[in-house]
């Protein structure tokens, strides 16, 4: 059984953690809403969002079991990344990883586009 899982950083196809996570497959373009995606250094992490924001722009992969627990541990579910249950703005059931710890060490702040590859390529700023 194929598990669908959402991806919206550096898993993005062609992406560094692609490469060895979920290569060669390519993911199905995704849009998911009710969150805020934030910059934490060299990767994005996606909070709950209490105001309307854009849908957070990915892909989705579908993973095997196995693929999964790779994924949980890469994403440090579920003490850094908690692995959830949305719905796609498609109405797709996928899981997620949304971002857990607030210690302060990092300098959140909001990618408006919701959309890492964007910011990644230059073209948008924090």
């Amino acid at each position: 059984m194929k598990i669908p899982v959402f991806v919206y950083g550096t898993l993005l196809t062609g992406e560094g953690n692609w490469s060895w996570a979920l290569a060669p497959d390519v993911g199905k373009p995704a849009l998911l809403a009710g969150f805020q995606m934030i910059h934490l250094g060299g990767f994005p992490g996606i909070i709950d969002s209490e105001v309307e924001c854009n849908p957070i722009v990915g892909e989705i992969f579908y993973c095997n079991k196995e693929t999964l627990r790779q994924l949980d541990r890469l994403e440090g579910h579920p003490t850094f990344y908690k692995r959830r249950k949305c719905t796609t703005t498609d109405g797709e059931v996928v899981f997620t990883y949304v971002y857990q710890t607030r210690s302060g060490w990092f300098a959140e702040s909001i990618i408006e586009s919701s959309n890492w590859l964007s910011l990644r390529k230059g073209l948008q700023s924090c």
